[in-house]
């Protein structure tokens, strides 16, 4: 997958659509990936050590009623806005967590630069 403008994903999802700063529009490099019915609660990640360390970016959510499309984009929320809300509730989280807490910040930018916002 690589990220693409958000505007590419507009009309944005209805559960997407009330704090668009949040969002990423991904596309898929190859043929098989591709947003289909099934993929809500997909993460988006980032390698951050070439292959020995990813960090989840955001989730997706997809339509019931949508079939699967090679050519549409998919649309993920970042998660790092609801990062308190999952520490609360993920007791242990893992510990690539741990080490790399600190791209949060990193990796937001890294979001907005790469999709346009």
């Amino acid at each position: 997958m690589q990220t693409v403008k958000t505007k590419i994903c507009e009309p944005l999802p209805e559960c997407f659509r009330s704090n668009k700063s949040t969002v990423m529009c991904a596309t898929g490099t190859h043929l098989r990936q591709r947003p289909c019915k099934g993929d809500s609660g997909a993460t988006a990640f980032w390698d951050v050590e070439n292959g020995r360390a990813y960090v989840g970016l955001g989730v997706t959510s997809f339509p019931k009623e949508e079939k699967c499309e090679p050519s549409k984009p998919i649309t993920y929320i970042s998660i790092f806005p609801y990062m308190d809300w999952i520490k609360m509730y993920v007791k242990n989280l893992p510990k690539p967590y741990e080490d790399y807490a600190r791209l949060k910040d990193l990796s937001t930018t890294h979001w907005q630069r790469n999709t346009g916002l």
